[in-house]
């Protein structure tokens, strides 16, 4: 972290709001069961609401008692009643996406919910608490590319209105089949429009929409295990590449951006076995690589989840990230501005499955699907991995911290006079060090409130 001087020109009474914290090492918080299913059950890939009540996941459970034989389910939890109440939403599988309000979500599924997909290729569907809907309607190019043509990787905005996904089949023009594009479609109006250009030669995945729905990114690829990060302004309709030929590009099928558009986490291939956190500042010139773990041949993905405000990342690993790791793994949280780690969870050497992580919009909860075995013994280890869903509530952020402040114009009483230059020192506040061509609000990321207007840095 780099330390930076700030010179800024104030007229009001300095308040600093910096969102300084204490050094986080360790593990801080309590793990609490969501779920509570047999030993050969699954429970994966959860979603947590901004508000931080609501939790979407998929389980092979029945966990909301409706019976029926085995099979995936997608299911609505209130994760703030006692115990936890279970809504089953549909019989299929598929990563969820939910509003900030937890009301609406959407998923990717190729069942034939409403009669309306006998071809069982994939589909979107939409759940606004009362209604399921089946937003397309697309054929496979043929039977045995069933599983593979069709509607993918839906994402929300936080007021549940834009849906955006990836999809091989012609839905705007017969141009698109056969490889992946993004579209998004408005609930509202019923509109669907296709966002990536047309370019030959190139797939379009993974599109993320923050909770704004100002913004969108994705990946384009040209080549196995290379792609490009892409940025979409939906308001105004450009597209621009913010990251050419990053190898191993990957999003966490949970939320990416933070709720602005301001900030997007991903992972990515540094070397041979060796992949790594990153976060992307879009009014910055460069990304920001968050971890430095080193090369390890057996790992789980990264997954890295971003809390709405931008100011908090869980992300999971077998690797060493505070201390000697003993090959299970774990879950951890980055704290963007003061880049310090907690360790979330504390799990013997036996868990070794995936990790999925959601965080609410300020970062002081976290939802994650993880192996049974960090509750207790199983009765054969060969189930120690299938997953239940946990839920840790987390230390919350401080709304300000300390910093140093100096200014000539007043030494007597420590005051700051009106309309005068300060120089602020701090330990955190910024990961870059930037020097303005002119006086502006914003810097490397950096802004200064004073009485909540910004003051103008220097």
């Amino acid at each position: 972290m780099l330390r930076l001087k700030v010179l800024a020109l104030l007229s009001l009474t300095i308040v600093f709001s910096l969102l300084l914290m204490p050094r986080l090492t360790g593990s801080q918080s309590l793990v609490r069961r969501l779920t509570n299913t047999a030993e050969q059950a699954l429970s994966l890939n959860p979603f947590f609401s901004d508000d931080g009540h609501t939790v979407v996941f998929e389980t092979t459970a029945d966990i909301a008692s409706t019976g029926g034989g085995a099979s995936f389910r997608m299911v609505r939890a209130d994760a703030s009643s006692t115990p936890v109440h279970f809504d089953e939403i549909a019989r299929t599988r598929g990563q969820p996406s939910v509003s900030s309000d937890g009301r609406t979500m959407v998923f990717a599924s190729c069942e034939d919910l409403l009669g309306s997909n006998q071809d069982r290729n994939s589909e979107i569907y939409l759940d606004d608490g009362q209604h399921l809907r089946q937003l397309t309607q697309t054929l496979p190019e043929n039977e045995s590319t069933r599983l593979d043509d069709g509607n993918f990787q839906p994402t929300l905005s936080g007021d549940g209105r834009f849906i955006v996904f990836s999809s091989n089949r012609p839905l705007v023009d017969a141009s698109s089949s056969g490889r992946r594009a993004i579209y998004v479609y408005d609930a509202v109006s019923n509109a669907l429009a296709k966002l990536s250009p047309g370019q030959q030669g190139f797939d379009y995945s993974s599109p993320k929409i923050s909770a704004d729905g100002s913004r969108l990114f994705y990946v384009g690829s040209h080549a196995e295990h290379v792609g490009d990060l892409v940025l979409h302004e939906r308001l105004t309709g450009a597209t621009r590449i913010l990251l050419k030929d990053v190898s191993g590009l990957e999003f966490s099928v949970g939320r990416s951006a933070s709720s602005n558009g301001s900030r997007v986490a991903y992972s990515a291939v540094v070397g041979e076995d060796d992949r790594e956190l990153f976060l992307f500042d879009v009014d910055s010139p460069t990304p920001r690589q968050l971890t430095h773990l080193g090369p390890r041949s057996s790992d789980v993905s990264l997954s890295p989840t971003i809390s709405g405000d931008g100011k908090r990342i869980a992300f999971a690993t077998r690797r060493k990230v505070l201390k000697t790791s003993d090959g299970g793994v774990e879950l951890y949280l980055f704290d963007v501005p003061t880049g310090q780690t907690i360790q979330v969870t504390s799990a013997p050497s036996i868990a070794t499955a995936e990790v999925v992580s959601s965080l609410n919009f300020d970062g002081s909860a976290v939802v994650f699907n993880f192996p049974r075995i960090i509750s207790g013994q199983v009765s054969d280890n060969d189930l120690a991995n299938n997953s239940e869903i946990y839920l840790t509530e987390l230390q919350p952020r401080p709304s300000a911290g300390v910093v140093t402040v100096s200014n000539a114009a007043d030494k007597s009483n420590n005051a700051v006079a009106q309309n005068s230059i300060v120089s602020i020192t701090g330990s955190a506040l910024a990961f870059i060090s930037v020097q303005p061509k002119t006086p502006s609000t914003i810097v490397g990321g950096t802004t200064v409130k004073v009485g909540g207007r910004l003051a103008q840095i220097l």
